[in-house]
This record gives structure tokens, sequence and C-alpha cells, in this order.
């Protein structure tokens, strides 16, 4: 969801698995026809989080997800509170094939779970992918990827 600013936020996410990730990424708005600038973004896992309390955090933004950079992108606070709407035991049992034939999908094809998010325009998918891999999307090679492997090879 996208909000105005100085206006109160607030949303309703879903979650059907408990080994989840939410991803909230911050973006300052050009308006409809230039690209947005990316600020960062979080990943929230869902098992760290407990059933029913309400907790307000602030977290770092971080633009990359594979790279570890000391710069500082700001951060955000958000209040966050978890409630299983079919029970704990529902969202424990989602670690767990439903049956058999779940297993040997898991084992033969371990990527066959995709989550599709519906994107109007080129803008919001470059918008949802910043948020999901952050500035270093896979597959595209740039100069943060390589001092960053320069540094492992010399360690």
């Amino acid at each position: 969801p996208c909000w105005l600013p100085l206006s109160r936020r607030a949303c309703i996410i879903p979650i059907y698995n408990a080994y989840s990730q939410v991803y909230v990424g911050v973006f300052n708005y050009n308006g409809e026809k230039s690209r947005d600038n990316f600020d960062g973004r979080v990943a929230i896992d869902i098992p760290n989080l407990q059933p029913g309390a309400l907790m307000d955090i602030t977290l770092p933004l971080r633009r990359y997800s594979r790279v570890y950079k000391r710069e500082r992108c700001g951060s955000i606070r958000l209040r966050l509170q978890l409630e299983w709407t079919r029970g704990e035991r529902a969202a424990l049992l989602s670690y767990f094939p439903k049956n058999l034939s779940d297993i040997k999908n898991r084992i033969d094809f371990p990527d066959n779970q995709v989550t599709v998010v519906s994107c109007p325009d080129a803008k919001s998918f470059y918008n949802v992918t910043l948020t999901v891999y952050g500035e270093d999307i896979p597959g595209k090679s740039n100069k943060i990827m390589k001092e960053a492997l320069s540094e492992e090879v010399k360690l």
C-alpha cells in the first residue's frame, strides 16, 4: 500500500505461512511519470514476532539485500501485531506439507510456491523489485557487487 505524507498509515497483510517474510520499502514519490527515489528496505521475519503482542520497533533501512554497506539510509518505525485468524496450531502446521505429494513436489520442484504481485505499470514493477531485492537485483551486475566480491576474495 502507499500513503500520503503525514497521514495515518495502517494495513492488514494476509500471511499464509508462519515462515514468511514481509518486505517494506520506502520511496520518495516523484510523480506519475518519473521513477521514485529508493530510500531503503527492511525484511521482517514472521517467526521472530510474538503472536498477540503489539510491538513498536525501529529498523534501519538498507539499500542492498546481499551486500552490507555502512552507509546510513535512515530508519523506519513500525508498529506490528501478529494475529493468526485460524489459530497458532494452524500457523505451526503450515511448516509441514499437507500430504505426500506435497513432499515429492517440494523435493522435485523446490521453487513451485510462487507469490504473484500484480503491478499495473513498469514503475510499480520496478518499485516492487527494489523492495524485495534491494539495489543488487539478481542477474544485474553493478559496481557495488564487484567491490563486495573483491572484499570477500581478499579475506
